[in-house]
């Protein structure tokens, strides 16, 4: 371990996304620790319900508030004032809500993707106008930025170039349990045969697409099939009204969040995961569905083909024949689903999360050892 103490935000430790994004990165560096003393920001019971049995002491700080929000930036006013946080030699921010003031000389942050900025209608006008400044300043004052693809990386240093010379990609990993986990039992109303998808219900996950795949599918020759939708809900454009819109309203079935074992027993009983994304940082469950057993089709942005390579048909977000087509395939001819399950797998192995921890470690060891900006 480097000497001193790293610093990171675990605000969204129990949470799914960042919170997974951050929990893997944790046990990795609790089991083999990049720094002499971790110093956690955050709700002090979460250590205990998330952090496995340390190698290095962990120090918690308590740091709340929600994400890109006043109470926040109060937060941490008072958070860095602790003495654990003030002797930290490098700091994590798992996110880009980051310090607007005070930021740490020498922090490394993560910028997942700019949907805000690059998806129509992801956030309301006034969230974006307040978003733009706030992402800039911590773009200026981060020493390094850490991007989760290389598609994500372009995406930022074209969006800020001043900050490009400090910019990294390393892209996520895939956690062992997908492959090698308990399944879980299936959720209320899921049964065979079933598509996938997976993620929350915004409107850059494209599920207007996904829902008409499902009509087309259920009206040329597969009529028992039904879509499953597992991720948070939101008020505007949920699946259900899309559904009942195309006449499948009986054949949607969203079960919501569900725990890791639930989504593992999910990826192992459908019979494809369908990706249709407009845009993505990255497109973690595409890994997910590969590790599991699952053959996947997906759309093309740069960061779900940067992922998928050659081991998943893509297709334009729109284009809902071609889609349909290759689920079709999968669904009738077993050959063909085979070699997409064999395909996949080797595709998931090359992306480990233990990976992912060491590389972010390097950086932040980089920046620890750097004169002070």
């Amino acid at each position: 371990p480097a000497p001193g103490a790293l610093a990171v935000d675990g605000r969204e430790l129990p949470a799914s996304g960042i919170g997974r994004y951050l929990r893997e990165r944790l046990a990795a560096w609790c089991a083999a620790p990049p720094f002499e003393r971790l110093v956690l920001l955050g709700d002090p019971a979460a250590r205990e319900a998330w952090l496995p049995e340390r190698a290095a002491p962990v120090e918690v700080v308590p740091h709340a508030g929600g994400f890109y929000g006043p109470a926040a930036q109060r937060s941490w006013l008072r958070a860095r004032r602790h003495p654990a946080v003030l002797g930290a030699v490098a700091a994590f921010f798992p996110h880009w809500d980051a310090p607007l003031r005070a930021m740490p000389a020498r922090s490394v942050v993560t910028v997942h993707d700019l949907i805000p900025f690059r998806v129509p209608g992801a956030f309301p006008a006034a969230k974006r106008a307040l978003a733009r400044p706030a992402l800039a300043r911590v773009l200026r004052t981060a020493a390094r930025v850490v991007c989760v693809s290389e598609a994500s990386a372009a995406d930022v240093r074209a969006w800020a170039p001043r900050a490009a010379a400090r910019v990294v990609a390393i892209p996520n990993g895939v956690s062992p349990a997908f492959a090698d986990g308990p399944a879980g039992p299936l959720p209320p109303g899921v049964a065979a045969p079933f598509l996938l998808c997976v993620g929350n219900q915004k409107p850059h996950k494209n599920l207007a697409a996904a829902v008409a795949v499902l009509a087309r599918l259920r009206a040329s020759g597969h009529p028992a099939l039904r879509l499953v939708v597992a991720g948070r809900e939101f008020a505007a454009g949920g699946v259900r009204e899309l559904a009942q819109a195309a006449g499948v309203g009986d054949a949607v079935v969203a079960p919501g969040e569900v725990d890791d074992a639930t989504l593992r027993g999910l990826y192992a009983a459908c019979g494809a995961l369908l990706f249709p994304s407009r845009y993505e940082g990255f497109g973690l469950p595409v890994l997910e569905a590969m590790a599991a057993g699952a053959p996947v089709v997906a759309s093309d942005p740069p960061a779900v083909a940067e992922v998928a390579g050659d081991a998943a048909p893509l297709f334009a977000p729109d284009d809902v024949a071609g889609m349909a087509a290759a689920c079709d395939r999968l669904l009738v001819d077993p050959a063909a689903r085979r070699a997409a399950v064999e395909r996949g797998g080797a595709r998931a192995g090359g992306f480990r999360w233990e990976e992912t921890a060491r590389r972010t470690a390097r950086v932040l060891r980089q920046v620890a050892a750097s004169p002070r900006p």
